[in-house]
C-alpha cells in the first residue's frame, strides 16, 4: 500500500510503500534515535575541582572537555546524517531532494520519522486522520470572559 506523508515545513508530500523492507528501515532509524537519547541521558561524571591543580593540569582538563564536546557534536552530526539518508532512501529522493531534508531542524526530522513510523504501522490512517490525531492533544488558549 502506498502511504503519502505531508511535511508542511517543506510544503512537500512524500510517499512510500508499507513494505517489510521499509518497516525494518524505519524501526532501525527509531532504535538509533532512541539509543542516542539514552546515551545523552547517561549521568555525566562530575567536573573535578581545579583547586590545587597546576596550570598545566587545568589546561589538560580543559582540552579534555573540548575534545568531549567535539566527540558529542560529531556523534550528533553522524546521527542526523544517518536519519536524513534513511528518510531519503525511504522516500526515494535524489540528492537535490535529500538536501531539502537538511533544511529541517533536528526536531522536525524527528517528527517526520515519527509520522512515517506511525503511518507505516497504521496504513489505514490517512494524512488528515493523522493531522486530527496530532491536533487533538493541543489545547486552545482560554480567553477570559468579559463581565
Amino acid at each position: 500500500m502506498e502511504i503519502k506523508l505531508s511535511v508542511p515545513q517543506l510544503k512537500k508530500e512524500f510517499s512510500f510503500k508499507d513494505s517489510t523492507k521499509n518497516v525494518k528501515a524505519l524501526s532501525k532509524m527509531m532504535r538509533v534515535t532512541f539509543q542516542a537519547q539514552i546515551d545523552d541521558a547517561k549521568p555525566q561524571t562530575p567536573e573535578p575541582k581545579t583547586d590545587g591543580m597546576t596550570p598545566e593540569q587545568i589546561n589538560e582538563l580543559e582540552i579534555k572537555r573540548i575534545q568531549k564536546k567535539i566527540e558529542v557534536s560529531e556523534r550528533e552530526d553522524k546521527q542526523l546524517d544517518q536519519l536524513i539518508t534513511g528518510l531519503s532512501e525511504l522516500f526515494g529522493l535524489d540528492e537535490k531532494e535529500k538536501d531539502q531534508l537538511e533544511e529541517l531542524s533536528p526536531v522536525e526530522l524527528g517528527e517526520v520519522l515519527g509520522q512515517a513510523q506511525f503511518r507505516i504501522n497504521n496504513p489505514q490512517i490517512t494524512q488528515s486522520d493523522y493531522d486530527k490525531i496530532m491536533n487533538s492533544g493541543k489545547t486552545k488558549k482560554s480567553v477570559p470572559e468579559k463581565g
